[in-house]
């Protein structure tokens, strides 16, 4: 999937929550500002905790642009997740598990 944000390309998954690693944000010089505690529970059974949101940052996926709040937290294996945030603005989304991929529309493309 050809993704960018900044002419940069990341790698993101597809979870609950829209999040980005701290790394990221610094390198991307993404601007952040506090929000009220948000407490993520981890494959690990751990939970860490968000103290830092990336309001409307421009992502491009597959030539879409969006504009997404994503939450700094440090994750492992994907530079940042995109949650039903995300998916919700897209309406329906047909996903194949075999060939893990999805299929939507997004402003008639």
């Amino acid at each position: 999937m050809f993704r960018t944000i900044n002419h940069h390309h990341v790698v993101i998954l597809v979870d609950t929550h829209n999040f980005v690693q701290p790394w990221v944000a610094s390198f991307l010089t993404l601007p952040a500002s506090s929000t009220d505690p948000l407490q993520v529970m981890v494959d690990s059974g751990g939970v860490l905790e968000c103290l830092r949101v990336c309001p409307k940052v421009p992502l491009c996926i597959e030539g879409h642009s969006f504009g997404e709040y994503l939450f700094v937290l440090g994750l492992n294996k994907a530079d940042i997740v995109l949650g039903v945030q995300w998916l919700k603005q897209l309406g329906p989304v047909l996903t194949d598990y075999t060939t893990l991929m999805m299929t939507f529309s997004h402003l008639g493309h």
